[in-house]
């Protein structure tokens, strides 16, 4: 019997009952039409500041952005049971309905007759139980406009080719190890891609399969039944991979979507698992549509403040870190993630980071000069001990840990005005003979120089996330330097 292929979001019966903690603990909700109109008014409030906030040139190609207002439906359905459906008005309006409650009535509650008789241009329904109160509305509005941007930018993608360069920068950070043999041929039956897929088992064990990539960018329609044919039809070479993964821009029509799950060598990543791979691989996408990547993190970082969850953005950051490699080919993505490890670490303590700070005769770059706010006993100790009105921070994105030359060029970054603090934030952090250096520039300078590794970022989230001082990390560094002199 071959195996059964579900997709990354299908839920099975051995996922258990707690498949989605956002939805609470209410088996039943007791929500009043009015609750229901307020998370309609918040939803479009929300959903409109984060468009003009993040995707102002977005605003035109939005539909639910350029379409309003709208004339909004909802139709309750049973104790949980709630769609909603928006069309064109001249004026905003919010109606509560119940199916029993249109003229003529419904044969059977259909959401797709519903949306035939109110010509409904946007709807969605839920049958769980849920608060729809206020934070409910601002996260759907926010997931809504976030996915209504990624849909733009893949619709905006100007040709295959294009569309071929980001998928292999996914697939490459997903550990997909692409073959240099090639399968050209008919333009609409061609291999484009041939790799390696290793696969992890229970206990350890892994299998390797040979993965064949198709892209198929379809800027306004949906990839037809008949593709999907042909990949069946590739599959019968005894040449043929032994896997055929069609990758799509778009979405799949009802057809489309059986063969794939009617095949189990067959896949199909249409734009719900690019999607997914964009949001897993934020560094990516930041080459091709900067102004996702930014959102996110910002949203993410506003979201994890008011719910007094800083975790949930660490876990993030420290994904990423682990995911950036060293060279400075990926250095400004590193320097990215450290920024907001220490502004968000630190966003009492330090003003607004500025990056790439130089001076006045060109000849000395700052990476990042933070203003030092004084808020903590161990800011208050670099004022006395070494006038750090600024905090200077250099990033370095090395493979191997930094030498005592490194240590004397960024202490040249010091001066009066900035004061004589200098924290190096290095992969791996610095050899043993640095230690040295550091000591001989606060003898000989009164500059103090720490250095911080990968593993020091995240112990200061982990401490943050317990409600500790993570500058305790810093300070403890601080006493070794200053103890050792």
């Amino acid at each position: 019997m071959p195996p059964s292929i579900y997709s990354p979001f299908h839920y099975l019966p051995l996922d258990g009952e707690d498949k989605d903690p956002s939805k609470g603990d209410i088996t039943q909700m007791n929500i009043s039409d009015q609750n229901l109109v307020e998370y309609v008014q918040a939803y479009f409030r929300y959903y409109r500041q984060t468009v003009d906030e993040f995707f102002p040139q977005l605003r035109e190609i939005l539909s639910l952005y350029a379409h309003y207002p709208f004339h909004t439906y909802i139709v309750r359905m049973g104790p949980n049971g709630v769609i909603i459906g928006h069309c064109r008005a001249e004026q905003s309006k919010i109606e509560v309905r119940r199916f029993q409650d249109f003229d003529p009535p419904f044969e059977t509650p259909n959401i797709i007759h519903l949306c035939e008789r109110l010509q409904l241009e946007h709807c969605w329904f839920d049958c769980t139980a849920r608060t729809y109160d206020p934070a409910d509305a601002e996260i759907d509005a926010i997931r809504i406009a976030l996915e209504g941007a990624l849909e733009a930018f893949w619709r905006s993608i100007p040709s295959e080719e294009a569309f071929a360069d980001i998928c292999d920068a996914f697939l490459k950070a997903e550990r997909v190890h692409f073959k240099n043999a090639q399968n050209p041929g008919n333009a609409e039956k061609r291999i484009d891609k041939v790799a390696e897929v290793v696969l992890q088992e229970p206990a350890g064990f892994r299998r390797v399969e040979t993965w064949g990539f198709q892209y198929k960018h379809y800027p306004v329609e949906r990839i037809s039944s008949a593709s999907l044919r042909e990949a069946e039809a590739l599959l019968l070479n005894e040449s043929a991979p032994d896997i055929l993964c069609v990758v799509t821009s778009d979405d799949l029509t009802s057809v489309s979507r059986y063969i794939a799950a009617d095949n189990e060598r067959i896949r199909v990543w249409d734009r719900s698992i690019l999607n997914r791979l964009a949001n897993d691989h934020l560094d990516i996408l930041r080459d091709y549509f900067k102004q996702y990547p930014n959102a996110v993190q910002e949203l993410t970082r506003r979201t994890a403040k008011e719910q007094g969850q800083p975790d949930a953005l660490f876990r993030e950051l420290a994904s990423r870190l682990q995911c950036c490699p060293t060279g400075r080919e990926t250095f400004m993505t590193f320097e990215s993630i450290g920024i907001e490890f220490l502004t968000t670490l630190f966003s009492d303590e330090l003003g607004p980071p500025k990056p790439q700070i130089r001076t006045l005769d060109g000849t000395q770059r700052r990476d990042v000069l933070f203003r030092n706010n004084r808020n903590s006993r161990f800011f208050n100790r670099l004022i006395d001990l070494c006038s750090a009105d600024s905090i200077i921070v250099d990033f370095k994105n090395y493979a191997e840990r930094i030498e005592p030359p490194e240590i004397n060029d960024v202490c040249r970054y010091t001066n009066k005005a900035l004061g004589r603090f200098v924290l190096v934030v290095s992969r791996k952090g610095a050899t043993d003979s640095t230690a040295e250096t550091q000591h001989r520039q606060y003898r000989d300078y009164g500059i103090v120089c720490l250095v911080i590794n990968d593993d020091d970022l995240i112990e200061m989230a982990d401490r943050k996330c317990r409600h500790q001082k993570p500058e305790d990390v810093l300070e403890d560094k601080l006493d070794e330097l200053l103890h050792s002199y």
